[in-house]
């Protein structure tokens, strides 16, 4: 037996998990000087302190408790904040180009202003912070919760934010330009004013969101849930929609000439006075669906099923306006 007690002690010290200690020395240089570039700060507890403007450039600060810390225009460039307690911290103003946060905690953060261009943001929890005029260009938010996050202003362009939650997040006035936000959950979130031309919507969840009167030109949206969104005057010309949800989804008005409309999912969706010139209509059925005054010359129509739609001065591909559904 006590063969085995010593046994079971090695393997216990071979395996233990190790810990992170901060560099005493590097502490006190920063606690003292406000300053230390590429100091061993790992797992340093630092909650609650006055840090503003301090120069932590390319520092290591992994696993460190920086939790309600006003660290307002710090400089963090390069510098490695993975798994990093940084809820409630001040951060407004701060350089975090570059950084690495991934698997950070910044939930109720204030990082307005906040620089955080190419920054490493993957599973980051950013629930309820405030990252409004950020610059968040190329940075990666791939798999992190922006739930209820404030991103007005913020420039997106660029960005990975893959499979994120953005769930009542505000996206006011954001600029999301060329950016991923594939298989992301959206949600609740506001879009007035957010520039989206070339975003990657592939697969995201936008039920119920408002986007009328907004650009959605060259937008990937294939497979993306529209439910119930609202779509009014929205402009999708030459936009590929196949396999969008767009059921009860209303559309009036909108640009969808020459779009890609193969296998949408339509029920009582509105396409009241709506573009569809040169549209994609193929093997798409309107079951149920208000085409009423829709503009469909010059559609493909293969085997489009409009039998159950509302059809009244409704334009045909071939010109003829049909008014066959008024009453």
């Amino acid at each position: 037996m006590r063969y085995i007690s010593v046994i079971l002690f090695s393997l216990a010290t071979l395996i233990a998990v190790p810990s992170f200690s901060a560099d005493k020395a590097h502490l006190k240089q920063l606690l003292e000087t406000n300053e230390c570039k590429s100091c061993d700060l790992s797992g340093a507890n630092l909650k609650g302190k006055n840090l503003i403007e301090a120069n932590l450039e390319d520092a290591n600060l992994s696993n460190a408790n920086l939790r309600n810390t006003n660290i307002s225009g710090a400089n963090f460039g390069a510098s490695n904040l993975n798994n990093a307690n940084l809820n409630g911290a001040d951060l407004s103003g701060s350089n975090l180009k570059e950084a690495n946060l991934d698997n950070a905690k910044l939930g109720m953060a204030n990082l307005t202003n906040a620089n955080l261009e190419n920054a490493y943001l993957g599973q980051a929890n950013f629930r309820g912070a405030n990252l409004s005029y950020s610059n968040l260009y190329k940075a990666n938010l791939y798999n992190a919760d922006l739930s209820l996050a404030n991103l007005s202003n913020a420039n997106l362009s660029n960005a990975n934010i893959g499979s994120a939650s953005l769930q009542g997040t505000n996206l006011d006035g954001a600029n999301l330009t060329k950016a991923n936000l594939s298989y992301s959950n959206l949600q609740g979130s506001t879009f007035n004013n957010t520039d989206l031309i070339g975003t990657d919507l592939t697969a995201t969840k936008l039920i119920e969101v408002e986007l009328s009167g907004m650009d959605l030109r060259f937008t990937k949206l294939t497979s993306a849930n529209l439910l119930k969104a609202k779509l009014r005057q929205v402009n999708l010309s030459g936009s590929d929609l196949s396999k969008v949800n767009f059921a009860l989804a209303d559309l009036s008005d909108a640009n969808l000439s020459y779009t890609n409309l193969n296998f949408v999912t339509i029920g009582a969706t509105n396409f009241n006075g709506t573009n569809l010139i040169g549209a994609d209509l193929r093997k798409t059925n309107f079951r149920r669906a208000n085409l009423s005054g829709a503009n469909l010359t010059s559609a493909k129509m293969g085997k489009a099923d409009l039998s159950h739609s509302v059809i009244c001065g409704t334009i045909l591909p071939d010109k003829k306006i049909d008014n066959s559904g008024c009453n």
